[in-house]
């Protein structure tokens, strides 16, 4: 054992030395650490402390003065399995802050934020976006999302009624569709408007929600986007306004 695997575990130079110093003579006070690894005594205390607190040291019970004693090393697998649940416990709130962060900041830097995603837990990454922003979602929708998600795509409808969304879809016309709509819409708070099956081919499906944008393009690409810009939702929402008016004169046409 050396000071550079130490430090490769996480461990300052300083740290490290401290803890070489007390394995080989067993117990020691901090001044006498900062003699024998040439550190100011403010800094054997520093190190003392971090060595206590990941498991590498601990006080001497009953000594007269305050001494140290080193701890045996497996005990850093007990500080690392703690440190990687609090980053995984970060990450986690990173991921659920940032739609509201990005939001703050473009709202104040007057400027369109866009995000990028890649394959299927990129693409699930923008539907929970949806979620999280608790807004309608007004969407079009292309039958590669069944044939993409599967199961993912009926959960995230299931999800997102529970949170109150109510979706305002546009979506291919088939009887097997429409059957489906009659039997679960009012359960999902989905408002439908069908369209012609030829009139939009295309595996790509576009939704506004709140001030973003998403669009993800299913199939062999499997990329998808979210930008943030209240003129740009703005837009779109109008034209899938108007597109919802114009799949209706389409549909009664056909039929």
């Amino acid at each position: 054992m050396n000071t550079a695997l130490l430090t490769k575990l996480g461990l300052t130079d300083s740290q490290a030395k401290t803890y070489l110093a007390l394995i080989k003579a067993g117990r020691l006070t901090p001044p006498e650490l900062a003699a024998k690894t040439g550190e100011s005594r403010t800094a054997a205390y520093m190190a003392l402390a971090k060595l206590e607190e990941v498991g590498l040291a601990r006080p001497v019970e009953g000594a007269r003065k305050q001494t140290y004693e080193p701890v045996n090393p497996a005990e850093l697998e007990r500080y690392l399995d703690r440190r990687r649940k609090e980053l995984t416990e970060i990450e986690e709130n990173y991921r659920d802050s940032l739609s509201g962060m990005l939001s703050y900041y473009y709202a104040h830097r007057n400027e369109p934020g866009v995000r990028f995603f890649q394959g299927e837990k990129g693409l699930t990454k923008i539907y929970e976006d949806h979620l999280r922003t608790g807004e309608d979602v007004y969407f079009v929708r292309t039958p590669a999302d069944e044939q993409y998600f599967g199961k993912i795509l009926y959960q995230y409808m299931t999800k997102r009624a529970q949170a109150g969304i109510t979706a305002h879809g546009l979506a291919p016309y088939s009887e097997r569709a429409a059957t489906w709509a009659k039997q679960h819409d009012k359960q999902l708070k989905r408002d439908m408007t069908w369209y012609p099956r030829k009139a939009y081919t295309a595996p790509v499906e576009i939704a506004v929600y709140g001030n973003k944008v998403s669009l993800v393009s299913f199939g062999d690409e499997a990329i998808g986007t979210i930008i943030e810009s209240p003129q740009i939702a703005q837009a779109l929402r109008e034209l899938l306004g108007m597109a919802r008016a114009g799949a209706g004169e389409l549909m009664r046409k056909i039929r």
